[in-house]
């Protein structure tokens, strides 16, 4: 029910004009891979009338991508701690 759930607010905020980010996988990865892309927000498009913008996100070093079952909190304290990295 979740995932309804944020298709119905997803639809409420686009048709008001705010952008939303996607991530069409329904996960995140290494990036070495592509997985297969799920439906989700990508059936509001042709609803709402809002372009598809695609992008590709990558880090360096690797190991600052939010991947598998780290916590989020846990994973980006150290990751905004660092002094440098690109995205």
């Amino acid at each position: 029910m979740s995932g309804a759930e944020v298709l119905r607010r997803s639809l409420r905020v686009l048709q008001q004009g705010v952008s939303v980010l996607n991530f069409p996988e329904g996960t995140t990865t290494l990036g070495n891979a592509v997985l297969p892309f799920r439906r989700g927000i990508f059936g509001l498009a042709p609803i709402t009338g809002v372009p598809v913008i695609p992008i590709a996100l990558r880090f360096e070093p690797p190991g600052m991508a939010w991947v598998g079952n780290a916590y989020f909190v846990s994973h980006c304290l150290p990751a905004f701690g660092r002094s440098h990295w690109t995205a």
